[in-house]
């Protein structure tokens, strides 16, 4: 027995000895490391300008310094989209350091970023992250043009006296909207254009008017500069009640491009400020749909041509 606790000594004494060698680093090499390998998204905006990443070291004592270095790709593109430090100071008694991030004007709005920030070997704690990698964007910035005019023929207006026409203000329930533009971008957003659900709800009655709706249409300019698109499915917040099923509204040719795409060429600018946007409105989880809508939405300035 005494034999065997000699040696147990000895085992404890060796792993000791092992364990200081590993953990104790030279002076100012071998104690950082980053919080983690990867991290969400990242999207840079005028409320959100600056990525902060947490480095770690492995003492609080004195004042360290951590060179870094990074790589921004596009694909298989190098790029530099935004500006990295390449080193972080830590404060005396601190063992955490904030790495602060900015973009520059070479990032492309709604553009996704690799970015991959590393130290050298030297530098990094046994069992540390050496490096981390995420992706980052830019938020477009948008500029309010004012109010304009928004005109939603299935969602709004009404033929109150059944005539078969839209004459009245009260029929054509146009919508006073605020029209939003993307900074440096031929990209627009139509603020809330079913916000009134007092006038979607003379429209459909109010059994068929849902709480959810999109807060916002936005569309870009096309390459030929005349047409316009949008990106996903719309929702005005109407109930198709025989069916159960919200109304929404899409590209024609996102319904059906063989059968609707040529419906596209419908939508754009017919005039200076002003967009017809005309989406088919189909009833969701089912085949049906209306076919295109009449939605005009006139920019601050100019008149719907109703």
């Amino acid at each position: 027995m005494t034999a065997a606790l000699v040696g147990a000594a000895v085992l404890t004494s060796c792993n000791k000895d092992q364990v200081s060698e590993i953990y104790t680093p030279a002076e100012g090499d071998g104690m950082f490391s980053f919080n983690a390998t990867t991290t969400a998204a990242f999207e840079f905006s005028d409320d959100n300008p600056v990525l902060s990443i947490d480095v770690y070291r492995s003492t609080t004592s004195g004042t360290a310094t951590v060179q870094l270095t990074s790589t921004q790709t596009f694909g298989s593109q190098t790029v530099n989209v935004v500006d990295v430090p390449a080193e972080l100071t830590f404060e005396d008694g601190s063992g955490r350091a904030v790495l602060s991030i900015t973009a520059n004007d070479n990032m492309e709005a709604a553009t996704n970023y690799t970015l991959t920030i590393s130290m050298g070997d030297e530098s990094v704690s046994p069992g540390g992250n050496q490096s981390i990698t995420l992706t980052v964007s830019q938020a477009y910035s948008w500029i309010s043009l004012g109010m304009g005019q928004f005109y939603d023929n299935i969602g709004l207006a009404v033929d109150l006296d059944g005539d078969g026409k839209l004459t009245t203000a009260e029929e054509l329930a146009v919508q006073e909207v605020e029209i939003l533009k993307a900074d440096g971008y031929d990209r627009w957003r139509i603020v809330n254009p079913w916000g009134n659900r007092d006038a979607v709800a003379l429209s459909w009655g109010s059994s068929a008017v849902l709480d959810e709706y999109s807060a916002y249409w936005e569309f870009y300019l096309l390459e030929d500069g005349a047409h316009v698109r949008w990106d996903g499915s719309l929702v005005p917040g109407i109930l198709y009640e025989s069916l159960g099923e919200q109304i929404i509204y899409q590209v024609p040719s996102d319904v059906n491009e063989a059968a609707y795409g040529y419906m596209d060429e419908n939508i754009g600018f017919i005039s200076e400020g002003v967009v017809q946007l005309h989406p088919a409105a189909s009833i969701e989880n089912t085949t049906s749909w209306f076919g295109q809508i009449p939605v005009i939405v006139a920019f601050p300035g100019y008149e719907l041509p109703l």
